[in-house]
């Protein structure tokens, strides 16, 4: 019996090394399969290093994003405009021409104007008809005066005699010396009248003659700013019309362009609209002098 129970001894020991030594077999079946992955990865790994390219790196700054664009644009004149006459005529006079660099006010072409000269000789004739009327009603007025003192110093004493002393001064008397008095004081009113109005007619002669007198003036063509002659469209005995006038073709006579400020007028891109803000900086490179002014959006309009 103890030799039986040495051989199921023997048989259960032996089983138990032969399932350790399966354990083991399959740990060291691992072991070099772990070895193996791992010498191909350290392989990868050393072949992408070997592939890895250098960069430059900088430090990390805090700025500002901005946005820049670069677009072609014209300086135009600040001012530019067709110069018109105000009256029709003749270009008696032209002072101007493609070039000439002019001061405000100064003359550019002269018109003449027969109508308006005939009109200024029957001004100045009418006002001296004016003021001799002024002068005849002023007269009539002063002889109507006298004549009114006159009548009315009569009838006072004849009434006060008539009043104190009855009987010596008939009543007929009294109440003519009355109706030429208050005759005598109508004519002075009348007078007064007439005066006044030779008055009013002397002061609308001479209304007329001053306004005559302004429409003359525009036959001289002046500058309304100071600036350079870009066209010139009259020449010497040129018939202008008046450019008030809508139904008529009127001419202008130059082109005036102001020359000492300019406008810089940017198209832009529909894209960058939002970004544009009135008081953003904005160099302007012109070739032509290679210079580069700096300057600000002044004005942004919204057409489109």
């Amino acid at each position: 019996m103890l030799m039986k129970q040495l051989h199921k001894n023997n048989g259960k020991r032996a089983g138990a090394f032969n399932a350790f030594g399966y354990i083991s077999v399959g740990f060291a079946v691992m072991l070099v399969s772990a070895l193996s992955s791992c010498s191909g990865h350290s392989e990868k790994v050393e072949a992408n290093a070997q592939q890895a390219v250098t960069v430059g790196v900088t430090g990390v700054v805090k700025k500002t994003v901005s946005r820049q664009i670069t677009l072609s644009s014209e300086l135009v004149p600040f001012q530019e405009i067709d110069v018109y006459a105000k009256e029709s005529g003749y270009v008696q006079k032209l002072d101007v021409d493609y070039g000439t660099h002019v001061r405000v006010g100064q003359t550019m072409a002269t018109l003449e104007i027969p109508e308006l000269q005939a009109q200024l000789q029957q001004d100045q004739a009418e006002i001296k008809n004016a003021i001799d009327q002024v002068s005849r009603a002023d007269h009539e007025l002063k002889r109507y005066d006298a004549q009114y003192n006159a009548l009315h110093l009569q009838y006072t004493r004849l009434n006060e005699v008539f009043e104190t002393q009855t009987g010596i001064v008939a009543q007929q008397e009294v109440d003519d010396a009355q109706g030429k008095d208050l005759a005598a004081a109508s004519q002075v009113d009348a007078g007064k009248a007439a005066l006044e109005a030779a008055q009013s007619q002397l002061a609308a002669a001479r209304a007329k003659l001053v306004h005559d007198e302004t429409l003359f003036d525009y036959s001289r063509i002046t500058a309304p700013f100071a600036g350079v002659v870009t066209e010139r469209y009259a020449n010497l005995g040129t018939l202008v019309q008046a450019g008030t006038s809508s139904s008529t073709q009127a001419m202008p006579i130059v082109r005036l362009s102001q020359d000492d400020l300019f406008r810089l007028v940017i198209p832009i891109p529909e894209s960058y609209v939002r970004y544009i803000r009135i008081g953003d900086p904005v160099n302007v490179h012109v070739p032509s002098l290679n210079r580069t002014f700096p300057g600000k959006v002044a004005r942004f309009s919204v057409d489109v």
